[in-house]
């Protein structure tokens, strides 16, 4: 049972790199649905221009596509700095802004096009529950970026201290 408890706490600890590959993955995962969903719906309906949807619409699908980018560089950056850097503190902080950034544009788009989507309601735009799905799961999408950027600053915090 101790082993257990001691696994537990080692995977939830701010240096273990196992949670930040988990986070990484949600928001690659979350960022596939959200732009799959917003860009179906918005070559599909070509935004809903009646309703001036189509400014949060089209904010919602490049701060996703943003933030998925980012997520893919470092997630790259990652696996080149494993092979041939002996350190990885130098590359940390440049993760720590890109997921700043992300969690701030995702914040911002999501919180848009629900606020949108909230003064149209469901009788005035297409595909509003898919829509509203798009928006939420972006809303915890930011969330999961900004836990990701307080997780890898402690991480860098640590490491400095050490040394």
């Amino acid at each position: 049972m101790e082993c257990v408890s001691r696994n537990r706490e080692s995977l939830v600890k701010p240096g273990n790199p196992g949670i930040t590959v988990l986070l990484r993955t949600i928001q690659l995962v979350f960022g596939i649905v959200v732009i799959g969903i917003i860009g179906f719906f918005f070559s599909y309906f070509q935004g809903s221009y009646r309703n001036s949807l189509f400014s949060p619409e089209c904010f919602m699908l490049v701060a996703s596509v943003v933030a998925f980018i980012n997520t893919i560089t470092n997630v790259l950056s990652s696996f080149a700095a494993r092979y041939f850097a002996s350190s990885t503190i130098s590359r940390l902080p440049s993760h720590i802004i890109s997921a700043g950034i992300s969690c701030c544009l995702l914040l911002l788009a999501s919180i848009a096009l629900l606020i949108q989507l909230s003064v149209y309601g469901r009788y005035f735009v297409d595909a509003y529950d898919s829509k509203m799905f798009a928006g939420s799961l972006a809303l915890i999408n930011s969330l999961v970026y900004g836990a990701d950027a307080i997780l890898v600053y402690l991480r860098v915090s640590r490491d400095l201290s050490d040394v």
